[in-house]
């Protein structure tokens, strides 16, 4: 288990140093020059100069690019070429908000995925079951922003119940704890749906074949030989042999989770890490998209490691080393 755990943690070095790279050729071959934001309208030659060589702005890329690396390695992702502060502070300002919504998206996903899969495993072949397999498909293939946008349509301007904007209400540090942890939830339900219903489509297709495999097996005809109902063979007996494909899925799964969480936040506002890198795009601030990405893909890595873990922890049949 050692062993395995550090074998996957040396794999974020390799992915780490790919997702830099990409990233900055991408911003580099981007159109537009972060210079015209920073230089003032009729600035001086000697003032214009002065900026571009404090961010080495007319320095080669390759020397651009070393440069970042080695801020990278040293675990300094550097300043924000725009909002001259340390990337390190933005991120960890814009963290908690991203991790709050993927993490609610996660439960979401697997909530809704672990139910439906297993309601139509248990009435496989009705009309439930056709009906939440064409809806499934269809989810799958929605894209999450146009989702984000009919749910803000349906939920914020046609049937006005949940907030579509912000993390929380401009007054809401007036109110009581709970008003606030209430105020919170409620910012934080169409974000995570948009961002989970799609995967949970996804589980929830994995999760029912999985189940049809095991209601097979031998051991779930003798649970019903001994007069247990279908929920109970279900929860007791068929569920946690049937779940580990879905714990290896959630690895795969968080990927697109933390991709769709840039979009959904840009949709919604919300004050995440997505905003950021769509802020640091817009202005091609390359240090804050580097310090961004690097971030998603550690955060990547460990996900799939906890991923394989509680997958070995569910079936001692595993062996990770």
């Amino acid at each position: 288990m050692i062993r395995f755990t550090l074998r996957r943690l040396l794999t974020a070095i390799p992915l780490a140093w790919a997702v830099v790279t990409v990233s900055f050729l991408l911003l580099e071959a981007a159109p537009g020059d972060v210079s015209g934001v920073l230089v003032p309208q009729g600035a001086s030659p000697a003032l214009r100069e002065a900026i571009l060589t404090k961010w080495q702005l007319e320095a080669p890329m390759v020397t651009r690019y070393l440069t970042a690396l080695g801020n990278l390695c040293s675990g300094d992702l550097g300043l924000s070429v725009v909002r001259e502060r340390p990337v390190l502070d933005l991120i960890r300002e814009a963290l908690p908000a991203t991790l709050a919504l993927t993490g609610c998206a996660l439960a979401v996903m697997v909530l809704l995925g672990l139910g439906i899969g297993s309601l139509q495993a248990l009435r496989r072949g009705s009309w439930l079951d056709r009906s939440a397999t064409i809806t499934s498909v269809v989810l799958h293939a929605v894209p999450s922003f146009w989702l984000a946008m009919v749910l803000v349509l349906c939920f914020a301007l046609w049937f006005p119940v949940l907030p579509a904007s912000q993390a929380t209400d401009p007054m809401a540090a007036y109110l009581p704890a709970w008003r606030q942890g209430l105020d919170r939830l409620a910012h934080l339900l169409l974000p995570a749906l948009a961002l989970g219903a799609a995967n949970a489509a996804l589980i929830a297709r994995h999760h029912r074949s999985a189940l049809l495999e095991v209601m097979d097996q031998d051991f779930i005809r003798t649970a019903r030989s001994l007069g247990l109902g279908p929920w109970r063979v279900l929860t007791r007996h068929a569920l946690r042999a049937a779940v580990l494909p879905t714990v290896t899925l959630l690895g795969v799964a968080l990927p697109f989770l933390f991709s769709g969480s840039v979009v959904v936040e840009r949709v919604f506002a919300w004050p995440g890490m997505g905003t950021l890198i769509f802020e640091g795009i817009e202005h091609q601030d390359t240090p804050v998209v580097l310090g961004c990405f690097l971030v998603y893909g550690l955060l990547v890595v460990v996900g799939g490691l906890l991923a394989d873990l509680a997958a070995a922890a569910l079936d001692p049949r595993i062996r990770l080393d």
